[in-house]
């Protein structure tokens, strides 16, 4: 809006006028650089929309970081914008396991994978916890902002199903099932939960143990009981650095310096980094 007004003032209208005529009805958009992509109405899907990705610098991260044959874990897919990216980067050389509890998201997620001929993705309607087994969901009106509750109150205009609720550590406890090397997390503020429940995955030794690009949003922590502060002290606890990806150069930060709202980068040996997504 600011570097082009008009142009920003007429997508702008685009937009609603869309949602407007067909609002129940999936838009039809490209992400990453042309990649095809059913959004509903929300936050992530309007930045999609203007900026051609959600979050464009954890694109730009997952693009120069995963190598072929890697195992990728999208925890908190939503409609799968880097569950796809990362199938189109690993093709038949690795694995993507992504994990979206809200039963219309999760059908989105799947026709996004079909439409972009992803085979080696496994979708699972699963919710990733510290334990096995079912909790409330809250089905709030903005898709993006859905999640567990545990001990308060629903919020306005949501509804509650049932979810079923899985482990890392459990979901990869077959011993001759490939480990993930990079988990995107982002499950509104049950991070904690879900970092405990993949307690033996993250204990791994440095050269084996994931990275993790974490969300940090401590409005959402707070509804569980939890701090950025936490997180930051479970994860070291572990043995990893945290890292900011800022400016296409990892920084190392602390549980001072991430600021509200930013993807955070946790390694036990900082990852190599591709001289270019490509």
């Amino acid at each position: 809006m600011r570097g082009r007004p008009v142009k920003g003032f007429f997508r702008r209208v685009v937009w609603r006028l869309r949602w407007a005529m067909y609002p129940n009805k999936p838009w039809m958009l490209r992400v990453h650089d042309g990649m095809p992509f059913l959004v509903a109405r929300g936050g992530p899907e309007a930045l999609i929309y203007y900026q051609g990705a959600s979050e464009p610098e954890t694109a730009d991260f997952i693009k120069r970081v995963l190598k072929p044959g890697t195992v990728f874990v999208d925890a908190g897919a939503h409609l799968g914008e880097y569950t796809v990216l990362a199938g189109a980067i690993l093709r038949s050389s690795g694995r993507v396991h992504a994990f979206e509890p809200r039963p219309d998201i999760f059908e989105l997620l799947l026709q996004n994978v079909q439409l972009n001929h992803c085979q080696n993705v496994a979708a699972r309607r699963t919710a990733l916890w510290h334990e096995r087994g079912v909790l409330e969901f809250e089905l709030t009106p903005e898709p993006a902002t859905s999640a567990l509750r545990i001990g308060r109150p629903a919020r306005e205009g949501s509804s509650l199903i049932k979810v079923q609720t899985e482990t890392l550590d459990g979901y990869f406890g077959d011993p001759d099932m490939a480990k993930p090397g990079l988990i995107k997390m982002d499950v509104e503020g049950a991070e904690l939960h879900v970092l405990r429940g993949g307690r033996s995955l993250l204990a791994q030794g440095a050269e084996r143990a994931p990275v993790l690009i974490v969300e940090c949003e401590p409005p959402n922590l707070a509804r569980f009981g939890r701090s950025f502060a936490d997180v930051y002290g479970f994860l070291r606890e572990l043995g990893y650095g945290i890292y900011a990806w800022r400016q296409r150069t990892l920084v190392p930060a602390d549980a001072s310096t991430i600021m509200p709202g930013e993807n955070f980068i946790a390694a036990k040996i900082p990852p190599l980094i591709s001289a270019s997504p490509d």
